[in-house]
């Protein structure tokens, strides 16, 4: 490893530690309506920071494209904080949290097909993180659009409840651990889908 690829290396480690001592330090200001602007603001910091360093440690987008999602992002975020009302924030934070989800699985599929179209061996530490982003991603996204549903009156409020809901809960469940180790074992597009399919049912 070269004398400037170890320095991006561990500037990168170093610029990922602050960020998460910003995140917690935003969080924690959250907790308060007094200081909630200044943890939104140390939380955006951290974020930003995570990507610049991302970015700049790793050869993996054009900044045509990055600039693209920085201007998208960016517009409906300052559309929607000036536009949303503060009785419909508990609906905006649901759809948010549902595409972070989404992303998260985009994210991951989206690695999958490159190291498939790679046609390289996937270590198991990168299975195990692409199958980890599927499921939570799978999840947070139905989850939070059922709660989406739930506050702005779409979806009754009165909970669905089956007569044999825990057991359909653990066959996914079981389902979804049993695929995952084996997309470990033996990683395809179809155990992935299986996988991400489970989460998406277990998070409603």
């Amino acid at each position: 490893m070269s004398t400037e690829a170890l320095f991006n290396l561990n500037a990168a480690g170093i610029a990922y530690i602050v960020a998460a001592i910003l995140f917690i330090l935003g969080l924690k200001r959250l907790g308060s309506p007094t200081t909630a602007r200044t943890g939104n603001r140390l939380s955006a910091l951290a974020m930003l920071l995570a990507v610049l360093a991302t970015v700049f440690s790793n050869d993996i987008a054009s900044w045509e494209w990055i600039l693209v999602g920085v201007i998208i992002g960016s517009g409906i975020g300052a559309y929607s904080a000036r536009k949303v009302q503060m009785t419909s924030m508990p609906q905006l934070v649901a759809i948010f949290n549902g595409l972070g989800g989404a992303t998260s699985a985009v994210v991951a599929a989206g690695e999958l097909i490159r190291l498939i179209d790679l046609d390289e061996l996937i270590p198991q530490d990168v299975s195990i993180t692409i199958m980890a982003s599927v499921i939570v991603g799978g999840a947070t996204l139905s989850g939070s659009l059922i709660a989406y549903g739930k506050l702005q009156g779409v979806v009754p409020t009165r909970p669905l409840l089956l007569p044999i809901r825990h057991v359909i809960n653990i066959v996914l469940l079981l389902g979804m651990i049993a695929s995952s180790a084996w997309f470990v074992i033996d990683p395809s597009t179809s155990t992935f889908l299986t996988a991400a399919i489970m989460a998406v049912a277990l998070g409603i």
